[in-house]
């Protein structure tokens, strides 16, 4: 009976570490999710920035052609 209560209470254990680590998992996605978002939004600007980069070259390069 003694060993069955010992069963009883580390499966009860067992279950709150897992509830638990899944809780760390969910909270552990919600920041890779954030930190993935924060990366394509600085891809984003890089690519805008470039993207403006040449277009002004390409401006440069017709205006000296008109000269």
């Amino acid at each position: 009976a003694m060993a069955q209560v010992d069963i009883d209470r580390i499966l009860l254990e067992e279950a709150g570490a897992r509830d638990v680590l899944a809780l760390a998992f969910e909270e552990q996605k919600k920041y890779e999710q954030v930190a993935e978002a924060q990366r394509l939004e600085r891809l984003k600007t890089s690519n805008r920035l470039e993207a403006a980069a040449m277009d002004e070259m390409g401006l440069r390069r017709t205006a000296r052609a008109s000269y």
